[in-house]
This record gives structure tokens, sequence and C-alpha cells, in this order.
């Protein structure tokens, strides 16, 4: 299979299966600039933001990327990843499209039906929740570190989103899980997603090619997988 070097990043792309186009690290890295990502077949590449409204039921295959939010690129290289192994549906981002995160902007006014629940917390947990139960795949990158430590990955969200998922069938099911070795007391996580069956992959690289074959065993409906190229990953 013949393969073509990209001028920017170095990495030798099959440009055919991804449909002739290429995200480079470099680009990705500039991950809140809509105007970097073309649209392929009908469909934008740009991510899934706060932006939009809570992410409906659609045939159209989504991965939502969970995990720590802090100012590392990690959700930038995954979508390098997932684009450049071909995929071309949705994915999901739980963060602005400016890349500042303003709760404000999720108050409509309105009091909040949760008791001891601000009214913005509420409409961002409904959209998070949609995101997830919605989405095909979810994919959560557990990266946690000390509360102390000054890349903030805390992930209490994230924490709360992995228990939900190992915990239910429906969960389990669209839930592929990565966790750096080192990560900040996850034995509660690598405990029950032991015993529940869900595989923890060590890297991000791991996790979004277990990610890409999960979206390959679950189809979206009324849908037909196609073929890969000979010799495609």
């Amino acid at each position: 299979m013949e393969l073509d070097r990209c001028e920017c990043c170095g990495t030798d792309v099959n440009l055919q299966w991804i449909g002739g186009y290429h995200l480079c690290r470099h680009s990705a890295s500039e991950l809140f600039h809509e105007r970097k990502y073309p649209v392929i077949q009908g469909r934008s590449m740009a991510p899934y933001t706060y932006d939009l409204p809570p992410l409906p039921e659609s045939p159209v295959p989504s991965v939502f990327l969970a995990g720590p939010s802090s100012e590392s690129l990690w959700r930038p290289e995954a979508i390098f990843l997932l684009r450049n192994a071909g995929f071309r549906g949705r994915i999901v981002i739980p963060e602005f499209s400016s890349g500042v995160f303003d709760k404000s902007r999720f108050d409509d006014g309105e009091a909040s039906s949760i008791p001891g629940m601000s009214r913005s917390s509420e409409r961002i947990m409904a959209w998070e929740t949609a995101g997830i139960d919605h989405s095909t795949v979810l994919l959560i990158w557990a990266a946690y570190t000390p509360f102390d430590d000054e890349r903030k990955w805390t992930g209490l969200s994230t924490r709360s989103e992995a228990s939900r998922a190992i915990a239910t069938h429906g969960g389990r099911r669209k839930l592929v899980m990565g966790m750096p070795q080192d990560a900040f007391r996850s034995g509660q996580e690598r405990y029950h997603a032991h015993i529940n069956g869900v595989e923890i992959h060590p890297t991000l690289e791991q996790t979004c090619a277990a990610a890409m074959l999960r979206l390959g065993e679950r189809p979206p409906p009324g849908s037909t997988p196609s073929k890969r190229p000979e010799g495609s990953r």
C-alpha cells in the first residue's frame, strides 16, 4: 500500500483511506479552530462541542471523548488517531469551541430542577449525559494525577462517568477505557472494570485502536460497515 508523507508533521498517511484528508498533529493541536476541519462526504470533521445542542440519537457513528480536561493536548491527539484510522463520524468533546470553559453560558435563567445543584451544572450534566448515552462508543482516557499536580487532571467527573458505564450492561457495551499505569488513585476503577470484563488499555494509542475495533463491531442501525483497504489498520 502506497503512503503519502505529510510535509507538516512527517507522518506517513494512507490518504485514500481517510478520504483524501490528513489531520496532522500540528493542525490537531489547534483543536478549536473549526476552519481547520473540512467536510468529507457531506459531514463536518469538526468536533461536536458544548456550543451545539445536546447530541441527539442518530445513526451517524460517534465517539464521546471523556477524561480529565486540562491544558494537555490528549483530545487533539485522540482526534488525530481516530481520523487517521479512518473514522469519519462525530467526535463529541465536552468543551467549548473557544477552548475556554465558561460555565455561565449554560445558565438560561431558569431555576434548577435538581436540589442542591445550580442550573448551569444541571444543564452541563444533561449535555454530557446525552452525549454519552447517544454516542456509539464512550472512550474514556483516565489520566488521573494528584490534586496538587500542576496539570490538574483530578478527573472527578470522569470517575463518575467511568463508574456509571462499568456498572451497567449498556454502558459496558459501548465503553472503551484507557488509563496510564501511573494513574493516581485508580484502584477502584481497575477493580470494578476487571470483575465486569472491561479491559483497560495503558496508552492513548491502544485506547483509540480499541475504539476503532468497537466501532467496527457495532455499526449504526441500518448501515453496513465499509471494507477497509488491504493493509490498513
